[in-house]
């Protein structure tokens, strides 16, 4: 009887799950989440950071919220599409509303977990598992860890795709940006690769983690593995998304020197997951 008692309630947190997909920028978080939130199974926002900011009184909490979606310049996601930019940012920024609108209702000091995962599902009734992807919550992992319903969902790729993907970013979209500054070079990039990998390594058995490479190639073992852990259906995931030519893009992207730097770097990382 107790078994049977400790099944069905790991059951029940399983269904009320709140998934938070995190990694290093260009590692692939992107397609990871969109990929989960095609899942009718599950309600994945993008880079909303609605769980970023936790702990804090509710005018604090609303501030920055409201400050990050000008950071990102409204591109962030509720999955909805039309005709131009502005009509996008509006969406999303209606859709902030009445999230913050939940929020301010079941708060009452500091805006805590629970009380995001209720306005959550609000906004997105009837999922079993809402969540959020933002590579900066890989540095907020030991907060999220000790809370039985949340589930961690770490994805990690080839650094010499990440260094090619990142200063090409950086070069374009990101130009201009301040806190570029801090990885605007191969080898900068290529040891907080190492600091991530190694990070993930420690939370081996706590989180979930995901090899990019294999997620691409070899999707019949990975997706039915990825459902199993989040306690959904593998048949809900749409596999047409995922594009083998993303893989070894480095090859185009990186000048001879700064494959030298990221190799210098991150070799022998790299040969200890199968890399080179």
């Amino acid at each position: 009887m107790r078994s049977e008692l400790l099944i069905s309630y790991f059951s029940f947190l399983v269904k009320n799950m709140i998934l938070i997909i995190t990694g290093q920028q260009r590692s692939g978080t992107t397609m990871l989440r969109y990929l989960c939130h095609q899942h009718p199974e599950m309600a994945v926002t993008h880079e909303f950071s609605n769980f970023a900011f936790l702990g804090r009184p509710y005018p604090e909490y609303a501030r920055l919220l409201w400050q990050y979606s000008q950071t990102v310049k409204g591109d962030w996601g509720f999955v909805k599409s039309y005709r131009n930019q502005r009509q996008n940012h509006l969406h999303n920024w209606l859709v902030t509303a009445r999230y913050l609108y939940h929020v301010r209702r079941n708060c009452q000091a500091e805006v805590k977990l629970a009380v995001a995962e209720k306005a959550m599902r609000r906004l997105f009734r009837g999922t079993a598992v809402v969540g959020d992807k933002l590579p900066q919550y890989r540095n907020q992992l030991a907060d999220f860890l000790p809370h039985p319903n949340v589930r961690c969902l770490l994805i990690y790729r080839d650094c010499r795709d990440v260094v090619s993907s990142f200063l090409y970013k950086n070069r374009t979209d990101w130009q201009g940006q301040e806190w570029t500054k801090r990885w605007d070079s191969a080898t900068k990039i290529a040891r907080r690769w190492v600091q991530d990998i190694q990070q993930m390594e420690r939370l081996s058995g706590q989180a979930h983690m995901i090899c990019y490479e294999k997620l691409i190639q070899q999707p019949d073992s990975q997706l039915p593995a990825l459902a199993e852990w989040l306690g959904v259906s593998a048949t809900g995931f749409e596999v047409k998304m995922l594009e083998r030519q993303s893989i070894g893009k480095y090859k185009e992207g990186l000048t001879a020197a700064e494959l030298a730097e990221v190799m210098n770097v991150a070799g022998p990382t790299m040969e200890r997951l199968g890399y080179v």
